[in-house]
């Protein structure tokens, strides 16, 4: 029970980290009259985890932040995020729905 609260509570921190920086990048970009659209990440709506390969490739360091890919493309931290958020003056945000996602398999699918 332990190991299944302090892996939840990882998780909900990640998430809640997450949700901070798109606060951030908002009001920073804000100023010049931008929006931001929803952000996506490696492993979700039908991104594959293996492109995280690609992703971490555009940093200018091996291990950005101390995170380290593993073989299989995930991180470690294990609680890392990862992921891109489009910027501009003619993007939007959309809701996060499964019309978004086409994973037909997900739990959230009726």
């Amino acid at each position: 029970v332990k190991v299944y609260i302090a892996d939840s509570l990882g998780s909900i921190i990640a998430e809640k980290a997450a949700d901070c920086m798109e606060e951030k990048l908002a009001a920073f970009i804000e100023k010049r009259g931008w929006k931001h659209t929803n952000r996506y990440s490696p492993g979700y709506c039908g991104w594959h985890v293996s492109e995280q390969q690609k992703l971490f490739s555009l940093f200018p360091v091996a291990s950005p932040c101390g995170i380290q890919l593993t073989d299989s493309s995930l991180m470690i931290p294990i609680k890392s995020v990862s992921g891109i958020i489009g910027v501009g003056s003619h993007v939007r945000k959309l809701e996060y729905t499964c019309v978004l996602c086409t994973y037909e398999n997900c739990f959230r699918r009726k």
